[in-house]
């Protein structure tokens, strides 16, 4: 699913652009505030780029993430610098990660001959900066755009892991190569998840607890019977994870994200990042969890999606149906809805290794032959 970047203030282009035309300008400072990028501050160049450089560190905090671009010379060789200290609060961090690529290329990547990233204001020192420079080698846009992509997932899922405090299964790896590492349950989910493992609801929302420490559920279990059900059951604009179990007998869940188009950029970052460790941590639970995993954003989508899930499950659990042997030879249970004898028998094969019910319990296996197996 794809999000909405965080936008731009509309000042911000007009001064660049400007900037880019004229030497009058040695860098801006920008920031993520209210779901928005912001011009917080500009420094007038002087005659020497390594004394405007050192000023840098006067504007900037312990606890605020920025965007520095700086003009290196000339008016088309610019420095992306992104200052992110690691005190800044979890969902900022993401925020200001997911919207760093989208600022590039707003404002032009062909101006930024070099991005680099700090976490201290020591580092924010231009002999620093000559010592450990990087210059980007020359890419096009679409390998710029994925670099971005990959990197601001990467540091999210890396802060978001962090906060948490979740470990990593041993042995397990997730998309990406990232570890698949469980999200803490609370005693509240855990007690209302019992109910959808022992059979008496089915369906049960969950929410990422404030500071993201725990997942809690949202009101109490219930019994929902069908996909239109859960579709009426969800609502509101902000992400959620809903959990449906669509086969009582197998324990076999159903694990829907939602995340609606205008819910809150940092809400998205976070439910998108946890998702594969609620996952995991459902399926240790007892609540097996399909491989597949459901992502809408209209409450209208889960009604096809749900259908398309609860048909593939019913195929491939034991949903058997009782067919009658000719001869009387009592009854096999099969998943494939075979037909023994009559005009249209099909697949042989899935009669192979499936119980006879003979009044008692019985283990013996049989196979069916094909029409005209035998000549007649």
């Amino acid at each position: 699913m794809s999000h909405a970047p965080v936008p731009l203030d509309d000042s911000i282009l007009p001064a660049f652009k400007s900037a880019t035309q004229t030497q009058t300008v040695r860098y801006f400072k920008l920031i993520v505030k209210d779901e928005k990028v912001l011009k917080d501050y500009q420094h007038s160049q002087s005659f020497s780029v390594q004394s405007d450089f050192n000023t840098m560190k006067d504007h900037v905090s312990e606890n605020e993430a920025a965007y520095f671009l700086f003009r290196l010379e000339g008016n088309a060789k610019w420095l992306f610098l992104s200052y992110c200290p690691d005190s800044v609060g979890v969902k900022d961090k993401m925020t200001f990660a997911s919207a760093r690529g989208f600022v590039k290329s707003t404002l032009g990547e062909n101006y930024f001959v070099e991005d680099n990233q700090v976490t201290t204001k020591e580092e924010l020192d231009y002999n620093a900066y000559k010592g450990n420079r990087d210059v980007a080698p020359v890419q096009s846009k679409r390998e710029i755009a994925l670099e971005e992509v990959n990197k601001a997932e990467k540091e999210a899922r890396s802060d978001f892991d962090d906060a948490i405090k979740r470990k990593t299964t041993a042995g397990a790896s997730g998309i990406g190569g990232f570890h698949t590492v469980a999200v803490s349950l609370s005693e509240k989910a855990k007690t209302e998840l019992s109910k959808l493992k022992d059979g008496t609801s089915t369906f049960l929302e969950l929410v990422i607890a404030e500071g993201n420490e725990k997942v809690d559920p949202v009101g109490g279990a219930k019994n929902v019977f069908n996909a239109e059900g859960v579709s009426k059951e969800i609502s509101g604009t902000n992400p959620r994870f809903y959990v449906y179990v669509t086969n009582k007998i197998q324990k076999q869940v159903a694990l829907v994200y939602y995340c609606p188009d205008n819910s809150p950029q940092k809400l998205r970052m976070v439910y998108s990042t946890a998702k594969q460790g609620i996952a995991d941590e459902l399926t240790r639970y007892g609540l097996p969890v399909a491989s597949r995993k459901l992502e809408i954003s209209d409450p209208k989508d889960a009604t096809e999606e749900l259908n398309r899930n609860l048909s593939t499950h019913v195929t491939a659990s034991n949903a058997a149906k009782k067919v009658v042997l000719p001869e009387g030879g009592g009854s096999v249970n099969t998943a494939n809805n075979l037909k023994v004898g009559g005009n249209a028998p099909t697949n042989v094969y899935g009669l192979m290794n499936n119980k006879v019910n003979e009044g008692a319990s019985t283990k013996k296996k049989i196979v069916i032959p094909p029409p005209a197996a035998y000549g007649f």
